[in-house]
């Protein structure tokens, strides 16, 4: 039971951020393939294109709402002097994420001017980090029914055979 509210909260996380990180990568990648949607993801929208607008309005939910809590846990790991991968996780989306921003301030407001940004990358990360522990869970449910379902085939006897050819049951 604990366990399966367990899932059902990492699939509240993970199901948005699929959402949002999808999102930012049609905006980023998969629409400026297309004639028509790369004309629409240059459109200028104040001071920068659409697309940049579009790709930081997606992946900063991704970041700072749904993975606050893998941020606290690698603040409390490096804290306790013993860093994990969510340091690193949380250490190179925060990077990609603070570069994308920088690049946006760079080419705020000139309209000849647009920098790369690497907010999909953060957002997809995440994605996949959130994914992956998902995945885990599951694979620990499974395993933990797999070693219940094992117990109950213990015998409840067994046979003792001794040296002389005798034989008798003994409790399991």
């Amino acid at each position: 039971e604990r366990q399966r509210r367990k899932r059902g909260r990492m699939l509240r996380t993970l199901v948005p951020c699929v959402l949002l990180s999808l999102a930012c990568v049609a905006v980023s990648m998969l629409l400026p393939q297309f004639p028509a949607g790369k004309d629409a993801m240059r459109t200028r929208t104040g001071a920068v294109s659409l697309g940049t607008l579009l790709a930081w309005v997606c992946a900063t939910p991704v970041q700072f709402l749904y993975a606050a809590p893998m941020y606290k846990k690698a603040y409390l790991s490096v804290v306790s002097g013993a860093p994990g991968m969510d340091v690193l996780v949380m250490l190179g989306t925060t990077c990609a994420y603070v570069y994308s921003v920088l690049a946006v301030g760079i080419a705020w407001g000139r309209p000849g001017r647009e920098v790369h940004n690497f907010f999909e990358t953060s957002a997809v990360l995440i994605t996949f980090v959130f994914l992956g522990k998902y995945l885990e869970e599951i694979a620990k449910g499974r395993t933990s029914a797999a070693i219940s379902k094992l117990f109950e085939l213990q015998p409840a006897t067994a046979l003792l055979c001794e040296e002389g050819g005798g034989e008798g049951g003994i409790d399991a």
